[in-house]
């Protein structure tokens, strides 16, 4: 279990550290959604990575919300989406206009609308 020092610093087991491939010299983005820390390796300088990973995980945090099930989020994110033309959601992270295509589909499902 990760545990937060009095400088509010995080401290990772060995064996986390492994499964999110982060070395000791690693720089982690952080994002917060519903509460949740969710800690991922930055990118290096001049590169998109990083960025893109803490934009692409917000919409699975989202999703994880709307079905409020980690399982049942992955499922659907993977998975031909009407609302999207059948594309895949987890094939639409790549561009800000893709992902908030993706943002506004969940919106509706959570919100009820069938349109």
């Amino acid at each position: 279990m990760p545990k937060i020092d009095p400088k509010r610093r995080i401290t990772l087991s060995a064996d986390q550290c492994r499964q999110a491939d982060l070395q000791s010299a690693d720089e982690v983005d952080c994002i917060v959604i519903n509460g949740r820390i969710t800690l991922a390796k930055a990118s290096r300088p001049g590169s998109k990575g990083g960025k893109l990973s803490i934009q692409a995980l917000s919409v699975y945090e989202h999703a994880e919300k709307v079905f409020h099930s980690k399982q049942a989020a992955i499922e659907w994110m993977t998975s031909p989406q009407r609302g999207l033309g059948m594309r895949i959601p987890s094939n639409l992270l790549s561009t800000s206009e893709d992902r908030q295509k993706v943002h506004n589909l969940l919106g509706k499902i959570e919100y009820g609308d069938a349109t």
